[in-house]
């Protein structure tokens, strides 16, 4: 235990270190807060500022090696290892690290640590893995009695318990090809051989296909063992627990007839995920409160797609505010918060996690997202947050006024976007800030192809349809749209794929369209919400500043995928408006 001496001391210099960087003398705050962790090296927030510094500056794997080195100072720090991981979402690695694989191993044991969008560098170091070299064969493998010949003799490779591969299954999604495949067949190998001692893969690819929806192909002989398989579950005093793994990898498992007693006998990450938090989803879907009705038409037509798939699934959130100079001021009193769309409720409860002393309202169509997004509340202790089905075009009526509105992917699926952005404007209290989100008609171009052929063909609504698509894409679209989806991390599971690809409803804008509903609404541009190497590049090209909507449109017209996934930004009331 250091002495208070010792503490007040390395405070002092972590508190000199932050006017220094406040004043954008980064040499010397730098020079502080290494002072500040020489004396306690277990110092979260100095590990934090001087990894904030790194990242400033465009030092990446200085940032992930500091926050490494600050996890190991502090191994039960969450926000350290969410800051770690955080960077993996940045892209992959093209060189093997053990000392990397060991510190992701470490974070994926967390639970609260958010694995969201960091599938392809999990996926990039398993690929590399001297130790995963049996997978590597099986990628190469294009049909199933091949992949399922190579089987027989990677029965003794190292990958089938190794905590990097079995954790990852359970918290990541990873935007492959051929990763897709290797798992499709090796459910299905799993399936047909039921082998023991492979229990805990069955479970970890459970995790996986429950998180992606089930999107994995699925052939005819596979259905009909799979409905042997239940037949048993169901008839069984004692059911195996491999057999329980194994038809959770197809389908979720509360929709068992003894769902209840496979619970307790065998309590488990797999049957609290697919038995017990389903079931809690469903008694809070029968007693959800409703704020407004929901109007006919657009409306109810999106409601029901969310109904049949939440979206998205998720199983933690991350701990960092989104930015800083945007959202930082809502530390400051009790601020109101509305996030209009919350859908699952991921972002509703990460602004209520980062500001305790906020009241968020959380407002969406979808019944079974709200269920969703209340359990996840609970399960995370996250207490002050509303959620309340309700309709963006009735919230007019309400009587509160917001600090900040936070909606995400929202507006683009109403009938008529400009109404329902105007409806949130007026709830907007002068001076607060908004952040939107919309799709760009340039980065969405391989989507509107793809939209038009599943029109164009036929191709029904439902889990069939999206998994057919999935599997005529190559030959339906051109090579540089499909190859453009494939690269999206919604192509790879059955809520996002229908939300990507499927949708009742979209609209695409243009910045010049997105520059004119401000001036329309009376609001400011604010800045976009993207990674940081993104806005160190776009300073170096366009010379311009970071809120300058013209500048950004010529920067899109040179590289139209900068928005791929969505113009986010901050917009702004003025002080002064009514």
């Amino acid at each position: 235990m250091l002495e208070e001496k010792t503490l007040v001391q390395s405070r002092q210099f972590y508190d000199e270190g932050m006017e220094l960087r406040a004043s954008r003398d980064f040499n010397n705050a730098m020079a502080r807060f290494q002072a500040a962790i020489n004396l306690d090296p277990a110092f979260e927030d100095a590990w934090v500022a001087m990894g904030e510094v790194f990242l400033a500056d465009g030092y990446f794997l200085h940032a992930m090696d500091h926050y490494g080195r600050g996890i190991g100072a502090n191994p039960d720090s969450i926000i350290l290892k969410d800051r770690f991981i955080s960077l993996l979402r940045s892209g992959g690695f093209r060189v093997f690290n053990p000392r990397l694989k060991e510190l992701i191993t470490f974070c994926l044991d967390s639970e609260d640590v958010d694995f969201f969008r960091t599938g392809p560098a999990w996926h990039s170091l398993l690929i590399q893995d001297p130790d995963f070299a049996a997978i590597r064969v099986l990628y190469r493998q294009k049909s199933y009695p091949e992949f399922a010949r190579q089987m027989e003799s990677a029965q003794g490779a190292i990958f089938w318990n190794d905590p990097y591969f079995l954790r990852g299954l359970k918290k990541v999604l990873v935007p492959d090809l051929d990763f897709e495949r290797f798992l499709t067949y090796l459910r299905r190998w799993l399936l047909e051989r039921q082998p023991e001692g492979h229990e805990d893969l069955a479970a970890a690819l459970a995790h996986y296909c429950f998180l992606n929806g089930y999107v994995f192909d699925i052939s005819d002989d596979e259905k009909s063992r799979v409905a042997r398989l239940r037949k048993a579950i169901e008839s069984q005093a004692q059911p195996v627990w491999l057999h329980i793994a194994l038809l959770g990898c197809y389908h979720p498992l509360d929709a068992l007839s003894n769902a209840a007693l496979i619970a307790e006998s065998f309590p488990s990450s797999l049957t609290r995920q697919q038995i017990t938090d389903r079931k809690a989803q469903e008694d809070i879907r029968a007693a959800l409160p409703k704020l407004t009705p929901i109007s006919e038409g657009v409306s109810s037509d999106v409601r029901n797609q969310y109904e049949e798939y939440p979206y998205p699934r998720w199983t933690a959130f991350t701990k960092e505010i989104a930015n800083e100079e945007h959202e930082g001021f809502l530390r400051n009193g009790r601020p109101v918060i509305l996030n209009a769309g919350c859908g699952t409720g991921r972002e509703a409860i990460e602004l209520a996690d980062h500001f305790p002393q906020a009241d968020v309202l959380a407002v969406d169509l979808s019944s079974a997202s709200l269920a969703y997004a209340i359990e996840r509340a609970s399960h995370f202790g996250v207490k002050n947050v509303r959620f309340m089905q309700g309709d963006i075009l009735r919230l007019g009526g309400i009587p509160e006024r917001f600090d900040f509105i936070a909606s995400s992917g929202v507006l683009h699926h109403m009938a008529d976007p400009f109404a329902g952005w105007r409806i949130l404007s007026d709830l907007l209290k002068p001076g607060g800030t908004m952040r939107i989100g919309l799709y760009s008609e340039r980065a969405r171009a391989p989507v509107v192809s793809a939209r038009r052929v599943i029109a164009r063909e036929g191709y029904a609504d439902g889990s069939e349809a999206v998994r057919r698509f999935r599997r005529d894409i190559k030959k339906r679209l051109r090579k540089k749209d499909w190859q453009a989806i494939a690269q999206s991390m919604d192509f790879y599971s059955m809520q996002e794929c229908r939300d990507l690809l499927f949708h009742v409803q979209e609209h695409r804008y243009t910045l010049p369209m997105v520059k004119e509903h401000l001036d329309r609404l009376g609001l400011n541009f604010s800045g976009f919400h993207l990674d940081n190497n993104t806005l160190l590049r776009f300073d170096k090209k366009s010379g311009r500043p970071r809120n300058d909507l013209d500048a950004w449109d010529r920067y899109e017209r040179k590289y139209p995928e900068t928005f791929r996934l969505m113009y986010r930004f901050w917009c702004k009331k003025p002080a002064g408006a009514s």
